[in-house]
């Protein structure tokens, strides 16, 4: 795989994920947090249900060839980037603006560039250093003029347990799934077990009356299921396997920018003109760390 490969793939990986919030907080009208979050998870899981039965045979050799420590691992990666996540990114835009929900949660690459280097010993060229100091310290720029009001401090403290959560399973993926098992099934079969989870703990809470659910949060289930889930979560499982932790995470600071762009298209949410220049910071930063010296590993 070329150098401009994995650029584009995470172009399109954040773009996508980029969209979520503004999609999540166009829909969740009809039906509470937990339950958009459920809703989500299974109608990805259909979808991945459907891949499995065009991949067949592979699948099950697959299944066939994991151990039992295997499938703990991938339920562990499940509740991480599926029940916490989801949850957490349907609650968190119930009080923040779309837009700034994508720049809390791409906090999360604050953590994995951390415990990469931590655990993984993975080296970073000074360019990407500085890059990475960049893009961070533009966030606050982008985040702190509109952390009042709607952007609670309840948001923000569950956007941010939602950034640890992603950091946290991405950590557990690199360190302990096998690298023989093809990212398809990783996103199979950690969304299952994430969906599952959400499913029994709505069950115990509430309960869900689907003839009044508003047509457009059907629209918007069906786009974060799809668009916003199975495609990017496969992209991302494949490029971890393919590349550095610490580089692919970096472009999580690309998340905050399609996250902006949604929530003033589509939501009509404005920037300050400090918020550009923060939202410009995060730009530069990103660019400096893609063509940065980082080797694959």
């Amino acid at each position: 795989m070329n150098r401009i490969e994995p650029i584009a793939l995470s172009l399109l990986l954040f773009a996508l994920w980029g969209s979520n919030p503004t999609a999540v907080k166009i829909g969740i009208t009809g039906v509470t947090p937990l339950q958009y979050a459920m809703l989500r998870a299974v109608i990805a899981s259909g979808f991945y249900i459907l891949m499995m039965l065009v991949l067949g045979k592979d699948f099950m050799i697959a299944i066939r060839s994991l151990r039992f420590t295997d499938y703990i691992i991938l339920a562990l990666v499940g509740l991480l980037q599926t029940t916490v996540v989801f949850y957490a990114l349907a609650v968190g835009v119930s009080y923040v603006p779309a837009g700034i929900a994508t720049v809390l949660i791409s906090t999360q690459v604050l953590f994995t560039v951390f415990f990469s280097v931590i655990i993984f010993r993975e080296r970073l060229s000074l360019k990407a250093v500085l890059g990475i100091a960049v893009a961070f310290l533009s966030i606050p720029i982008v985040v702190i003029p509109q952390l009042h009001g709607a952007a609670s401090a309840k948001g923000f403290i569950i956007l941010i347990i939602a950034a640890v959560a992603w950091s946290a399973s991405a950590i557990i993926f690199k360190r302990s799934v096998p690298r023989s098992l093809n990212p398809i099934f990783v996103a199979m079969l950690q969304m299952w077990f994430g969906a599952t989870a959400l499913v029994l703990i709505t069950i115990m809470s509430s309960k869900i009356n689907f003839n009044t659910i508003p047509t457009i949060t059907g629209w918007s289930l069906l786009y974060t299921a799809t668009l916003g889930t199975c495609i990017p979560y496969t992209l991302w499982f494949f490029l971890l396997r393919r590349f550095q932790l610490s580089y692919i995470s970096t472009y999580t600071f690309l998340v905050p920018v399609f996250g902006l762009f949604f929530g003033v298209v589509l939501l009509g949410e404005r920037l300050l003109p400090i918020q550009i220049l923060g939202v410009s910071g995060v730009i530069i930063g990103v660019m400096t760390v893609a063509f940065a010296s980082v080797k694959n590993s």
